[in-house]
């Protein structure tokens, strides 16, 4: 389990710039959130990462502009 909070905190820390408290207590979070929780390690790192983000997805409109984008960019690369 610790593994899988580490993984979390680690991505969710490139998303979020959090002060220690914040850090702590979003660990604290975290683990009461996956206590309980079975899964692979990979669908839990899952879950915890959708559980601290709460309300903050990417709206689809949005990814569609970065694959648009990055499509576009490898485009010009190779042309």
């Amino acid at each position: 389990m610790k593994t899988v909070i580490e993984r979390v905190m680690r991505t969710y820390g490139l998303m979020v710039s959090l002060t220690e408290a914040q850090d702590q207590e979003a660990r604290e979070r975290l683990e009461a959130f996956l206590t309980n929780k079975t899964g692979s390690d990979h669908e839990l790192a899952v879950q915890g990462l959708q559980f601290l983000r709460g309300g903050l997805s990417i709206k689809r409109r949005t990814i569609s502009r970065i694959n648009s984008a990055a499509k576009q960019s490898l485009v010009e690369e190779s042309g």
